[in-house]
Parts: structure tokens; C-alpha cells; sequence
């Protein structure tokens, strides 16, 4: 710990040494065509209320450079003739970083209309041209100020309506409006990639911590129902990932530390001659200071993670652009516990992992209107876990699982804008799947393999979309995705459908649906079951599960910086998998990861259903003059059946979710141009649900016995408060930022899990709640030169 905290606070003294301020810094970057994705030259870019005038023209490759813009935050607007103005408010200029932008501009609707149209650019709205519903853009610098948000995407995900983590704060999985985590979709520039997150369960979605920094990251669209048919392979949401591309033209370092360990990362050009960039950002992660502390987040067990992430990025005029990107994470956990009914026994868990993705994109442009772009990804992950008795300091192993996943995918998408009203893309999508799974027993010391399950299949993925502004205010988005799934030869045709009408400048209504389906880890289909001397795969002629949403929409722009948004939806699950024993109420709709399938020992069918339903609000003010709120509310539904006619909870039906942020800054120093930030957050959100127990059973059968009627009863309900006080000093040519986020200040144990028995002896039920940690400070510091 004492290393630690001298290399903390030597870091600070480093950052500090030169505190003469640098008034000004460039801001640079490219103006592209929205639909069609290529450069617009010659189109005017000026800092608003700037005096003199800065500006500049963009040249004929889309790229232009405006120098000395004073620190703060800015307007930047562009303006090309036959397009809409583009207008992007409170863009953060310091002292440490250039500023690096991508503009993107959409060709008005009548391009000879000499009316001059402005558009301010709509924070709430996705990336992704094609979308119409449930779709916003998660923006990395505001998403940075949500308090507690630790600068992991999921995590900040979560603030946005209809998403819950499920109550357990040591993990980031994301639940989306009741749906399982395993329904989420992980995109990265383009391509479906496997987990992305340190301590990830086996076909699960979420970790402990995400393997991506913030530094590394762009704006992504997160999508929770309703895709556009670019998307599949997904029955909740999608997270689509972007990287920025590094800075050209100048090297930049980032630098930080804190109680969470070590960051850097380095970006810059590989020569001043050529456009060819490169970005890395490695992290190193310990809780040892929090634990020396005294602050359990993980009990007394210690995790450590590292993490690498890069994005190297080409150019040429003739080939076209190129990027080599890639994440890869090592984790490793030590748990000892002391057994309650035998002190001086202890149980030992190691959990070790490690992933890696690469991937290599490639964008050709093959006229002024069209594209082609090709991208290819290898993924592979190894994980472990024994579990071990200590007795009078001696080791003895238990058991021991491990699993391994590999990837590899390609997919090839054509993009064609024919004018200002038609949009048309489609794609194919190519996946090669391996995965592993082995569970082995000490027996007098030898470890034998008790079960074994493993296997291949090639996945195919097809989609078509077209984009039609049928007038200024009424746009169409339909489509199709196809999947097909070679180990069990099943198919699945999705339709896809999205309107979007807008009523006059300040409101709008949203229609969206469509059918999605999702393919499961092989080692469900795989699962291997003994009958006598016959081994059986009673999986491996199971469907694909499907899930038909349907969403409608209302947006209100109260005023250039406040909106209103209200969505109702609903969800018809079928063709769900469940247990072909109907008593067990088994179905793959409360299931959290490939664990809850693995150790069965029955038929799967697809006779499950289930139906999610509900309606979300959400009230943002973006920043402006200094100050920002985000208030969600969502109250839904979420029911399985095992026969079509009888719903119950599934294991996600909370009923209900609120989270609440608000922050402001403070200009200070002689120029104003260091920067005090304050964000506070509330969350409160129903409880997992769970089964509880017949007390007359059991006492008839003399053991723990459940009731019938599945998960009838819920966790206590959940809520926490959070603050958040970042310190921004613009100093020579660097920034350094203090930040010093409580998670949980009130120190509330909220209830993490309930194990609940019948106890013989007394004839009643016993009942032991686990509760989380409680009041997590979390201290760091970052330096930008």
C-alpha cells in the first residue's frame, strides 16, 4: 500500500511542477456526409461569438484545423451549401489535449431550398442514421461527469431508463427492461465481439469491470429495443462500441492514479507526413489501497486486473482507410472464507482469466455516394476457477472448471446513398464458434474429468435496410435480418420496422418493431446427459429463442437544452427454451449465463414464452451554462410461462426503476479556466425476485421443499446515493483533474443475495441475507500533456 500512495502522490507532484496557463488550444478534425459517410470539402467551420472571428474551410478531404481557441467549452458550427448547419454546443477545449472532432452533416431535404436549415446536434439521438427508437448516443466526456461512474461504459449505461444492474454492485451487468443480461448484444467498430468485461461469466454479458477505458472510447449507441436490422444475434439491446482514432499530427500522453491502481495511455502520429495514427491505453488495477482501508468491496478476497487497448489507424487514397484495433484482459481473483460450522477451516476460490480480441477494418469508398466496409475479428478466452479446503494450513483442491472460447468473424456491409430521401445498406455477417467446457473432481488427489462439453459451428447473418424520407418531417426505416445457426440448422427471418414523424420543430413520434432472435453458447446445445451406456445431446436440435417488440415513442424539446422523452412498450417472447420437466419452471428467460444450463440433466424445449412491458420517462437538461440533470423513471413488467396460459415474475421483474443526476460547474482561477465539478446521483430499483420456501411442505418431507409458484417474493428494494467532485487545472500545455467520487455515501448495506433453509431442528425457516459494501470512496488523479 505504502508504494502505492508515494507513486500516487509523486505523480501528482510531477503533473504540478509547471503551472503557468496556456490560454488557448486547436481544435481539428473532418466534416463527413451523414448517410454516405464521405467528406465534405469546402464547408465552413467557425468558433460561435468568437471576436475576431476564428474559422477556417475544410479541404477537399473533409479535414480542418481552427487555432488558438481560448479554453472552455465552445460552440463549433459548420455550414455547407445544400446541407443543414451543424451545430455542436459545449465542446470542452483544454489545455492538455487538442480537440479532435468528427462533424457530421445530413443534405437537406430539398437541396436546392435556399432557406438556410440549422440543426443543433441532438445528444439524445443515436449515431447510427438508420435508428428510429429506443436508441441513444452515450457521449464519453458527459458521461464522465455521472457520479460513481468509474468510467466504465456499462456502468454509465445504467443511468438511462429501463436498465438495472440487478442489484449487485461488484458487477456491471445490464438488465434491460426485465429482459435477462445474457440478451445483450457487444459491438465494437462494427463487429460482434465476445464480453468485453474483467470477471465475465460464461455466456453472461456483464463483470466486475468493463475492459475498456473511457480514454480509448468515442461516442456509442446504446439501444434497448426495436434495432435496426444491422442488428442481430440480440433479444434486449445493443452496445455499440466506437474507438477514436488517435491524434495525427501531435504526440499526447495521459497519465493516471488512484485507489484503483494505474492508467496510461499515448497517442500520435507515426510521421508528420502521413495521416496515420496510433492509440494505446494500458491500465493495471488493485483494490489493495481500498482494502488496506478497511473497505471489503469484494470481501476479503484481493482481484487484480490489467487491461490493453489499441487502435492504430491508415490511410490511402487508393486503397482506402485501415484500422488495426484490439482489447485484451488478464484478471485474477483469491478469495478465502472461514467456514461458519468449522472455524479454522477455510474455503479457498481462485478465478483466473484472460481475453483477447483483434480485429482489422477496412473502408473503401467506391464513388461520392457509396461504400464498402470490411471488417474481421479474432477473439479468444481462457478462464479458471478451483475452489480448495484449507485445514491447519494445508491446501487441499475440491474441484476445479475451465472454459474456452473462440471466435473468429467477418462481415462485409455496402452502403449507398442515392440522394437526400434513399438510404441502402445491407450486409452478410460470418462467425466460426468454439466453445469448451470441463468440470474435474479431486479424487485422492488426481483430478478427474467428470464432464466434458465442447464443440464448433459456423453462424451466417444476412441484412438488408433502406432509409426513406418520405417528406422533411417523415422518415421510414424497414429492413430485414436474417440468422442461421449450422450446429442445430436453424433459421430465424426478422423483420424490422421503424417511423419516425416529426410533428413540428419541438416534438416528434417514434414508432418501432421487429422480431430478434438470439443464438446461445454452444455448450447448451452441446450439453451431454448418460443413459446407461448412451450418451445423449437432448439440445442439439433446440430452436432459437425470439422476442417481438414493439415501441412507441414522444419527444419534446422543451427549449434548445431541455427535452422530454416518454416510450411504451411491449415485448412477446416465444419459442423460449424451458425444461422439459414443467414442475421445475425452468426457462432460459431467468437464466444469467451458460452456467445455469451446463449441470442440467433435461431436455430443452422451445413451448417457453414470456412478455415484458412498461413505460419509461426521461427528463434532460444538457449542459448549459454550466449545468446538467438527468432524471429517468420506468415502471414495468416481466413475466415467463411454461404453457402459454399461466405468467409468473421472471427473476428480473423489479417493477420499477428511478435514477436522478444533476451536476454543476464552477469557473475558477484568474482566467476562469479551471473547472470545479459537482454530480450527485440517486438510484432506487426493485429487487431481484426468488422463490420462497413451503414451510407445510417441508415440514412434511423434512427438508427444504420450494413453493410451486416461482419467484413470488423480492429482494429488499435497492437504492443508493452518490457524489462526485472533479478538479480540472489548466495548466502550460497540460490538464490535470482531481476527481473524488463516493459511491454509496449514506453507507446503506443493500441486499445482495438471500439463502434461506429449513431447519430441521427447529421446524422453522432460517433466513441470511448477504449484503453488498457499503460507503466506497474512490480517489484519482489524471494528468494530459
Amino acid at each position: 500500500m505504502n508504494k502505492q500512495i508515494i507513486q500516487l502522490i509523486s505523480l501528482i507532484v510531477f503533473g504540478l511542477f509547471c503551472h503557468l496557463t496556456q490560454a488557448q488550444q486547436t481544435i481539428k478534425g473532418i466534416i463527413i456526409d451523414k448517410d454516405a459517410q464521405t467528406p465534405i470539402g469546402f464547408a465552413t467551420i467557425f468558433v460561435q461569438n468568437s471576436e475576431p472571428v476564428i474559422g477556417s474551410t475544410s479541404d477537399v478531404d473533409g479535414r480542418f484545423k481552427l487555432e488558438e481557441v481560448p479554453l472552455g467549452r465552445q460552440t463549433i458550427i459548420a455550414t455547407f451549401l445544400g446541407y443543414e448547419t451543424a451545430i455542436l454546443p459545449n465542446i470542452e477545449v483544454t489545455a492538455g489535449k487538442e480537440v479532435v472532432l468528427e462533424i457530421t452533416m445530413s443534405e437537406s431535404f430539398e437541396t436546392l431550398d435556399e432557406v438556410v436549415v440549422t440543426v443543433e446536434a441532438n445528444k439524445s439521438e443515436a449515431i447510427n442514421e438508420l435508428s428510429t427508437v429506443s436508441a441513444r448516443t452515450l457521449s464519453v466526456e458527459e458521461a464522465s461527469r455521472y457520479a460513481a461512474s468509474i468510467a466504465d461504459p456499462a456502468r454509465q449505461a445504467q443511468n438511462f431508463a429501463g436498465v438495472t444492474n440487478g442489484g449487485d454492485d461488484v458487477y456491471n451487468d445490464i438488465i434491460i427492461r426485465g429482459n435477462s443480461p445474457r440478451g445483450l448484444l457487444w459491438r465494437l467498430e462494427g463487429i460482434e465481439i465476445l464480453n468485453p468485461n474483467h470477471f465475465a461469466s460464461l455466456g453472461g454479458s456483464g463483470g466486475a469491470v468493463s475492459m475498456l477505458s473511457s480514454n480509448v472510447l468515442t461516442s456509442s449507441d446504446f439501444f434497448t429495443g426495436a434495432f435496426p436490422a444491422e442488428f442481430g444475434n440480440a433479444m434486449s439491446g445493443v452496445f455499440d462500441l466506437r474507438f477514436r482514432k488517435g491524434n495525427d499530427e501531435k504526440r499526447e500522453t495521459t497519465i493516471g492514479a488512484g485507489f484503483l491502481g494505474l492508467e496510461a495511455a499515448a497517442e500520435g502520429p507515426f510521421s508528420k507526413k502521413k495521416t496515420a495514427s496510433y492509440l494505446f491505453n494500458y491500465r493495471y488495477s488493485t483494490l489493495s489501497i481500498l482494502n488496506a482501508l478497511n473497505i471489503k468491496v469484494a470481501g476479503d478476497a484481493l482481484p487484480t486486473y490489467q487491461d490493453l487497448s489499441f487502435n492504430i489507424n491508415f490511410n490511402s487514397k487508393r486503397l482506402g482507410n485501415f484500422n488495426v484495433f484490439g482489447v485484451g484482459g488478464i484478471t485474477n481473483a483469491d478469495f478465502q472464507t472461514e467456514q461458519e460450522s468449522q472455524p479454522n477451516i477455510f474455503d479457498n476460490e481462485i478465478d483466473d482469466a484472460a481475453t483477447g480480441m483483434m480485429g482489422i477494418k477496412h473502408l473503401k469508398f467506391i464513388n461520392q455516394s457509396a461504400y464498402i466496409k470490411t471488417i474481421g475479428v479474432v477473439a479468444l478466452s481462457n478462464t479458471s476457477y478451483q475452489y480448495n479446503i484449507i485445514e491447519n494450513s494445508i491446501l487441499r483442491p475440491d474441484y476445479e472448471e475451465e472454459s474456452q472460447r473462440q471466435q473468429y468473424r467477418i462481415s462485409t456491409m455496402y452502403n449507398h446513398k442515392f440522394n437526400a430521401k434513399h438510404v441502402w445498406r445491407s450486409g452478410i455477417i460470418f462467425s466460426n464458434l468454439t466453445s469448451d467446457y470441463s468440470y474435474k473432481t479431486n479424487e485422492d488427489n488426481i483430478f478427474r474429468t467428470t464432464l466434458d462439453i465442447g464443440g464448433s459451428s459456423n453462424q451466417w447473418q444476412a441484412y438488408s435496410q433502406w432509409k426513406w424520407r418520405m417528406t422533411k418531417d417523415l422518415t421510414l426505416n424497414t429492413g430485414f435480418h436474417y440468422l442461421h445457426y449450422a450446429l442445430t440448422k436453424q433459421n430465424s427471418f426478422e423483420p424490422r420496422l421503424g417511423l419516425k414523424w416529426k410533428i413540428n420543430d419541438k416534438q416528434s413520434l417514434n414508432l418501432g418493431g421487429g422480431i430478434h432472435s438470439r443464438v446461445e453458447d454452444n455448450t447448451v446445445y452441446l450439453v451431454e446427459i448418460f443413459n446407461g451406456n448412451d450418451t445423449l445431446q437432448p439440445n442439439k436440435n433446440l430452436g432459437l429463442g425470439k422476442a417481438a417488440h414493439l415501441v412507441l415513442g414522444y419527444d419534446l424539446n422543451i427549449n434548445r437544452h431541455m427535452r422530454l422523452k416518454l416510450e411504451a412498450y411491449y415485448q412477446s417472447l416465444y419459442d423460449i427454451p424451458i425444461s422439459s420437466n414443467a414442475q421445475e419452471n425452468f426457462s432460459v428467460v431467468n437464466a444469467q449465463s451458460a452456467y445455469d444450463f451446463v449441470y442440467r440433466e433435461d431436455t430443452l424445449l422451445n413451448n417457453g414464452t414470456g412478455r415484458n412491458y412498461g413505460i419509461e420517462l426521461t427528463l434532460e437538461r444538457f449542459l448549459h451554462d454550466d449545468f446538467y440533470y438527468l432524471a429517468t423513471l420506468s415502471l414495468y413488467q416481466s413475466e415467463f410461462s411454461m404453457n402459454g396460459n399461466t405468467y409468473f415474475n421472471s427473476l428480473f421483474n423489479g417493477n420499477y426503476v428511478f435514477n436522478a443526476l444533476a451536476g454543476k460547474d464552477f469557473l475558477l482561477g484568474k482566467d476562469k479556466k479551471n473547472v470545479l465539478g459537482l454530480n450527485v446521483k440517486a438510484t432506487f430499483f426493485g429487487g431481484q425476485r426468488f422463490t420462497e420456501i413451503d414451510l407445510t411442505a417441508s415440514r412434511e418431507a423434512g427438508y427444504t421443499m420450494y413453493s410451486s409458484t416461482p419467484f413470488t417474493e423480492k429482494l429488499d428494494d435497492y437504492y443508493r446515493f452518490d457524489i462526485g467532485i472533479n478538479y480540472k487545472i489548466n495548466s502550460h500545455r497540460s490538464t490535470h483533474t482531481f476527481s473524488f467520487n463516493i459511491q454509496n455515501i449514506t453507507n446503506r448495506l443493500n441486499e445482495r443475495s438471500r439463502n434461506s433453509f429449513y431447519d430441521l431442528v427447529t421446524d422453522q425457516i432460517v433466513v441470511r441475507k448477504t449484503t453488498q459494501a457499503g460507503l466506497i470512496p474512490v480517489l484519482q488523479y489524471t494528468v494530459s500533456f
